[in-house]
């Protein structure tokens, strides 16, 4: 179970992101959302997939009283940042305290680089993801 883990990953600061028991998911730390809020070193959480169906979870903190999370693709968020035009997220997950933890599936999604946009009530920000499929 733990070699398809590291199978999936191929670069994951461990500050940044944390394996959990299900070989799909990975977790991702508020320290390493918390450096993006704050301009800190926010590096790009790059993933590598052995087949182009295999499955990836992004297991995000809760935050507090609510937790919001959008994934955009790249173009279109940088876009959003530097011209404030509406965009629709990709995938999204809404979790009010109690109703579990906010996760987002990229299983389905083609190799390229997404944005997280992070919002809470302790914390917020946003981070880059690239998935790359192995060749």
């Amino acid at each position: 179970m733990y070699l398809r883990i590291f199978a999936i990953i191929l670069f994951c600061n461990p500050v940044m992101a944390q394996f959990n028991v299900d070989p799909c998911e990975v977790v991702v730390s508020s320290e390493h959302i918390l450096d993006c809020e704050l301009g800190k070193a926010c590096e790009t959480l790059l993933f590598q997939r052995n087949l182009p169906d295999e499955c990836l979870v992004l297991t995000l903190p809760s935050g507090g009283t609510q937790t919001d999370a959008y994934l955009y693709r790249e173009r279109e968020f940088l876009d959003y940042i530097n011209t404030g035009k509406k965009i629709s997220a990709i995938s999204k997950v809404h979790k009010m305290l109690g109703e579990g933890i906010p996760k987002l599936d990229l299983t389905d999604l083609p190799e390229g680089n997404y944005y997280c946009h992070y919002l809470s009530c302790a914390f917020g920000g946003y981070f880059e993801i690239e998935i790359v499929d192995k060749k």
